[in-house]
């Protein structure tokens, strides 16, 4: 099991899913949790790194700060795997969007839609376990946290890397979508507002005065 870990972890990593010291791993064997611990590095995962802890309580010394959630998740849906990362584009996209709609077809198959879940604080973890379990409860196995992270779910650790891979691959088709997407030509009445003369600014206009009848 620990091989996995590892693979899966160093995937995410190489992928740039995650950074040395962000994102959280497990699966869940019976009614305990087997888990990535606190601090652990993605990137070179060690044995130590992975730890046991019961699914039942809120036990869990050493573990991950998002074990709280995991723990959560599992008790309130049919995930066996979870996969907590940190994909830039689907960060990005979940600033400004309730719901991320894949635009490309491996997105549209696997994942169909991604829900953002909103908090106070992100980094509180008891409120995340309070709203995710609700997510997952349905159809979903991806979300995004506002400005924090994804959660994945899958019946393995191995799907649920590749659904993350997924997941922000689709975050960023659609990112450079959106920013692609032409600007709409402004209208008559605002190219009036926005107009200005060709007198360069500092000349000002031509004194006259001379001119006038005296």
């Amino acid at each position: 099991m620990k091989d996995v870990f590892r693979k899966a972890a160093k995937g995410l990593f190489d992928e740039g899913l995650v950074s040395a010291f962000s994102g959280s791993l497990s699966v869940r064997d019976g009614d305990r949790i087997f888990t990535t611990s606190q601090n652990a590095m993605l990137s070179d995962l060690s044995d130590d790194d992975v730890i046991e802890v019961p699914l039942a309580d809120n036990s869990g010394s050493g573990a991950s700060r998002e074990i709280i959630v995991h723990r959560a998740i599992y008790q309130n849906s049919s995930a066996k795997a979870i996969i907590q990362a940190t994909p830039a584009f689907a960060i990005s996209l979940s600033i400004n969007e309730n719901k991320i709609l894949p635009q490309d077809a491996h997105g549209q198959t696997f994942l169909k839609s991604i829900p953002v879940v909103k908090v106070r604080d992100p980094l509180a973890s008891q409120e995340l376990a309070r709203m995710l379990p609700s997510v997952f409860k349905s159809s979903y196995v991806s979300a995004v946290v506002k400005g924090y992270g994804s959660f994945v779910i899958a019946s393995d650790l191995i799907e649920a890397y590749k659904l993350t891979s997924c997941l922000e691959r689709s975050c960023k088709v659609l990112y450079l979508s959106k920013k692609n997407q032409p600007q709409p030509s402004r209208s008559w009445e605002d190219k009036k507002r926005h107009h200005t003369t060709g007198i360069p600014p500092g000349i000002g206009v031509m004194d006259r005065s001379r001119y006038r009848k005296r």
